[in-house]
């Protein structure tokens, strides 16, 4: 039972947020700047078509959501857009042991930098 307790303390504390950072010192959140409507619906678009992504919604806000993606191993996304400031924030919830977590974010700087 003790067990158990610990491993869900473990588990929320693994996936509540940004505080986080990997081994390497690498946070596990990051927010892009300049990213628009348009910019983040190529950016989808891409990875649906390339890597096959899938995109959950939040129910509660359209803007929100979680992406996962098979490539090299599974990677789930949390996202945050807010259109207004034109960012948007990502937090890695799982990606493959052998990709580092600044290969995501410089993943996702060259899907921005590709639909720009």
């Amino acid at each position: 039972m003790q067990f158990g307790i610990a491993l869900s303390v473990i588990s929320l504390a693994l996936t509540s947020g940004p505080a986080w950072a990997t081994s390497s010192g690498e946070p596990l959140t990051k927010t892009y700047s300049g990213v628009t409507q348009a910019i983040l619906t190529c950016m989808q678009d891409n990875s649906r078509k390339k890597h096959g992504t899938v995109y959950i919604p939040d129910a509660n806000n359209p803007n929100n959501g979680e992406s996962e993606t098979h490539y090299y191993g599974l990677t789930r996304l949390l996202y945050a857009f807010d259109p207004v400031q034109a960012t948007i924030t990502y937090t890695i919830r799982h990606k493959p042991a052998i990709a580092s977590t600044g290969q995501v974010w410089n993943g996702i700087s060259a899907a921005i930098k590709a639909c720009s």
